[in-house]
């Protein structure tokens, strides 16, 4: 065996040393003719992909110089038609990267409308664009590459005729050159870059010169300018500029460098295209050319193996003996090793059978052990997976059920009655007291509770829905009276109780409100409503009004809370912005509106779901998601933003800690604006005096929101100081029309002015309120006439 085994060995080592010898001197001449061939190969594939791109910009030049708009624009010499007409289809061209610039112009080098820099007056440019002057002169069309002023690309220009054949102008067309190594190397399957010659970007702009720099690494006179994947920047270090084609070694591999100039429309040398070929497509073209010589050895290696066929069958028997016993020991049959005897051979092959044998005995031993603590451990998971399951639903402090077990409960009880508990001010205990003696509140809480729930009878359980929530479960047969009875009972004689900690030193009574829904549908949030009216109404418990008349409408007001809820949940809501204007029409700040977006995907304005959600606990984190988004989006544009709060908001501590953080990570605060309603700042003087001191402190700003209703009062302005007054939209819109409202106005406008206070015109809507609430002299003006409130700020829209 050991013997046939080297006769094999030497026959094969001598024949691959005969067939390598024949082909190393095939290799080596082969490789000089390859080299060879990548640069002329490299040259066509370059000019063919120019050629290309100069001809798609040659046919849409064609296409616009004769489209009608453009035509129209020249004759009345009006560049906006162009604007106007061609403006989708730049932001398609933008887009896909087809272009960079369509740049229009009059004879003999005039700007007439240019997309890149619409912003541009007229100006000559005939001493940055021989191609423009070539073309009003010459009236042919040019191809060519070319550095500007704003970019270094390939260009179109091409001469716009009349019907009746006089030069109009001309445009031109400009694309990038960084698409060239992505698209050749798609032709080429190779790794490719671009690189520019410094001293030639001389002819571009200071701006653009730098927006150049910043795209890779430069290196001597040359810059990287884009690169396909794979490649660094620092490729630009490994080459030599003034080969052609060389070997260099990048990235522990070794290619074939071919480096192609780009030659601009000056003649000057814009940059070099460099392509690396890795040895691999050599080597697949070798080993094709040794086809034959393959085949020579192919039925050398055919004869040598029919010498051996005879012999390869004995082994065969003997091997698939050992191959079917690893496959029965693979698939856990260990018990073939009891019905297979040991080999009595001395070879290798019978050795190995004898040592697969004894290791299956083994593995027997080992896996039936296995099972068995798989089987234990298995027993062991399932208890803990049980109690596992048994935790989520308890409370980990006050070890009751928790809102998740109440979920799973209500889905599967009907004809259930629910009351939410509240610990009226609870957090006001943890600020004054400390956590842990709210935490000893909660736990005695919680066992006088269950005191008096099991002296209320069977049929009755406690969850724990919120921090300092409760809810009692009613799922016996007892009548809705009973249950009412049994919850007033329970919050009177809690809060009759007092909650003594001698080894705390605290002694203190608590205040609580129940809300009691008796009905089989929307329990959880019936009694959210309730315990809400409750406190409200100052009353210990409250009962779900299910009158006839209220039905429908608390019933909407239910799915309209579920809807905000889903919509928080599911990050649908969103802030629109309408744009506030200066007096001469220029957009100076914006103002967030709320909005939601409801399932089906439509927009819901404020007025559907604001004052359902005002008395819930969804009204607080609409108002901090606005100020998040709104902060979000304006922190990195330079107007102003105005948020509007509520009494709400300013009574909300949450909030107001939330407002606080964000306007000191605002990177300008005086951009801020908070807007109060007058009614409400009036109402809640204490508390809005607390706020504008806040905020006046961090460097935000305060605006009085529509002044000159109802409760108008001077001598509270005056003691507030706001930054800025906005005038009610009902006495703005009537000021063409009516002496009154525009007296009011008039006055309102003087008072401000003595005070220093900018004002704000709500509801402009259209030319003849802007020209009467500019003649009294306001600073600012809002409406429809300017814009309406939308997803993202339009800045470009001025008026």
């Amino acid at each position: 065996m050991k013997l046939s085994m080297r006769f094999v060995l030497w026959t094969m080592v001598l024949m691959l040393i005969f067939y390598i010898l024949a082909e190393v001197a095939n290799y080596y001449s082969g490789l000089k003719k390859y080299e060879a061939s990548l640069l002329e190969t490299d040259k066509d594939d370059l000019a063919l992909l120019l050629r290309l791109k100069k001809e798609h910009l040659r046919l849409l030049a064609i296409m616009l110089a004769n489209d009608k708009d453009v035509l129209d624009a020249y004759l009345h010499d009006d560049p906006t038609i162009i604007q106007n007409s061609l403006k989708s289809f730049w932001e398609l061209a933008t887009t896909q990267k087809m272009l960079y610039e369509i740049h229009f112009f009059k004879p003999p080098a005039q700007n007439f409308f240019n997309f890149t820099h619409a912003d541009i007056e007229p100006y000559r440019t005939n001493s940055v664009r021989r191609d423009i002057v070539w073309v009003t002169s010459t009236f042919q069309p040019s191809d060519h590459l070319m550095v500007c002023r704003n970019y270094a690309g390939v260009r179109s220009t091409y001469p716009i005729f009349s019907e009746s054949g006089v030069l109009l102008g001309g445009l031109s067309l400009g694309a990038k050159l960084e698409w060239i190594p992505e698209f050749l190397g798609e032709m080429l399957h190779a790794p490719v870059f671009l690189t520019y010659r410094l001293d030639t970007l001389r002819y571009l702009s200071p701006e653009a010169y730098r927006h150049y720099v910043r795209l890779g690494k430069s290196w001597k006179d040359w810059l990287v300018g884009a690169k396909t994947e794979g490649i660094e920047d620092d490729i630009v270090k490994e080459v030599d500029f003034s080969k052609p084609l060389q070997r260099v070694f990048y990235q522990g591999k070794e290619y074939f460098l071919t480096l192609q100039p780009l030659v601009g429309f000056r003649g000057e040398e814009i940059g070099r295209v460099g392509v690396l070929h890795t040895l691999e497509s050599y080597y697949q073209n070798f080993f094709s050319s040794i086809s034959l010589h393959a085949l020579i050895v192919f039925v050398s290696l055919s004869l040598f193996a029919l010498f051996m066929y005879s012999m390869t069958r004995h082994l065969k028997r003997r091997i698939e003996s050992v191959y079917q016993l690893s496959e029965a020991f693979r698939n856990r049959r260990f018990e073939v090793v009891e019905q297979v005897k040991l080999d009595q051979g001395n070879d290798e092959i019978s050795r190995i059978k004898n040592d697969l044998i004894e290791l299956g005995r083994t593995l027997k031993r080992y896996y039936t052990q296995l099972q068995d603590m798989v089987e234990r451990r298995t027993q062991e998971l399932k208890m803990v997976r049980s109690e596992l399951e048994s935790q989520m639903l308890i409370d980990p402090e006050l070890k009751i059920p928790n809102r998740i077990a109440l979920e799973q409960d209500l889905k599967s009880v009907q004809g259930a009655k629910l009351a939410l508990i509240d610990i009226y001010r609870f957090k006001s205990i943890n600020d004054t007291y400390g956590v842990d003696v709210g935490n000893h509140i909660l736990m005695e809480l919680v066992r006088r509770l269950k005191e008096m729930i099991d002296a209320c009878g069977e049929g009755l359980k406690l969850y724990r829905s919120g921090s300092d929530e409760f809810v009692l479960l009613d799922v016996s047969q007892k009548s809705d009276e009973f249950f009412v009875i049994c919850v007033k009972s329970i919050v009177a004689d809690i809060e009759a109780q007092s909650f003594t900690f001698d080894d705390l030193g605290v002694d203190l009574s608590v205040e609580m409100h129940a809300g009691i829904s008796l009905s089989d549908q929307f329990l959880l949030e019936e009694a959210d409503i309730a315990v809400n009216e409750a406190e409200k109404r100052h009353e210990d418990v409250y009962v779900y009004d299910k009158k006839p008349q209220q039905r429908e409408e608390q019933r909407r007001n239910i799915e309209m809370l579920k809807a905000v809820r889903m919509a928080i949940q599911a990050d649908h809501i969103t802030p629109y912005y309408q744009p506030i204007v200066d007096r001469d029409g220029k957009i100076v700040k914006f103002e967030a509106l709320v909005r939601m977006i409801d399932r089906h995907g439509k927009i819901v304005p404020p007025g559907a779901f604001l004052e359902v959600v005002k008395n819930s606990k969804f009204y607080h984190a609409l108002t901090r998601i606005v100020i998040q988004k709104s902060f979000e989006t304006f922190e990195s544009l330079p107007y102003t933003i105005s948020v509007n709060l509520s009494i709400v908001d300013l009574l909300n501590r949450e909030t107001m800690e939330m407002i606080a953080e964000a306007v000191k990570a605002f990177p300008d605060p005086e951009r801020i604006v908070f807007e109060l309603l007058e009614s409400e700042s009036m109402e809640g003087y204490e508390e809005t005096h607390r706020f504008v001191e806040m905020v006046r402190s961090l460097g935000a700003n305060i605006a009085i929101d529509d002044f000159g209703t109802g409760y108008s009062n001077f001598s509270y302005l005056a003691s507030l100081q706001p930054d800025c007054i906005k005038i009610d939209g009902s006495l703005i819109k009537e000021l063409p029309t009516n002496e009154k409202s525009y007296q009011i106005v008039k006055s309102i406008v003087e008072f401000s002015k003595a005070l220093d206070v900018n004002t704000v015109a709500e509801f402009v809507s259209d030319q003849a309120i802007f020209e009467s609430a500019r003649e009294l002299g306001i600073d600012q003006f809002q409406g429809f006439y300017f814009g309406k409130p939308e997803a993202s700020p339009h800045i470009e829209r001025d008026l």
